[in-house]
């Protein structure tokens, strides 16, 4: 059943109050639209909102659980090939090995238009596999590509 709303508190300092055409008056909170006409509400519109939000949240979470369960685990390369060679690696002092963990060496990235040195750092180590590196290899037809370091 539609309720008109005959006039609405603003006093700031008091509650937010909607006198109907029936002599009722209600929170401003459960006043709903729909269609245009101003309809009761069991449910406030912020709790509604909330609601939708959480619904909202629930699917995209599922969706992003669904594409990870079948997306295959593969190693997620990029290829860079530039005309420019790195210069020579920049001498690091490695420290003393830790237990369970594998230095990954220092290595020139490519960045915009020029090479940036990324320090070496530790890596957890997997059993069974060995660190590769990232280095970069001179192609066939001159130009330099990129391959970023993986375990082998």
């Amino acid at each position: 059943m539609a309720v008109r709303v005959v006039s609405a508190s603003r006093n700031p300092h008091s509650l937010r109050l909607l006198r109907m055409h029936n002599g009722a008056s209600v929170p401003w909170g459960d006043l709903g639209v729909c269609s245009g006409r101003p309809y009761m509400n069991r449910l406030s519109l912020e709790t509604e909102s909330k609601m939708k939000h959480a619904g909202f949240a629930l699917f995209a979470t599922a969706a992003l659980i669904a594409v990870a369960a079948t997306t295959p685990v593969v190693a997620q390369s990029v290829n860079i090939s530039i005309g420019t060679p790195p210069p020579a690696p920049i001498v690091e002092t490695v420290p003393p090995p830790r237990a369970g963990f594998v230095w990954a060496p220092g290595f020139w990235r490519w960045e915009g238009e020029r090479h940036v040195w990324m320090s070496g750092h530790w890596i957890e180590e997997r059993v069974g596999h060995r660190w590769i590196p990232d280095h970069w290899i001179e192609g066939p037809n001159g130009g330099w590509r990129y391959v970023p370091g993986h375990w082998a």
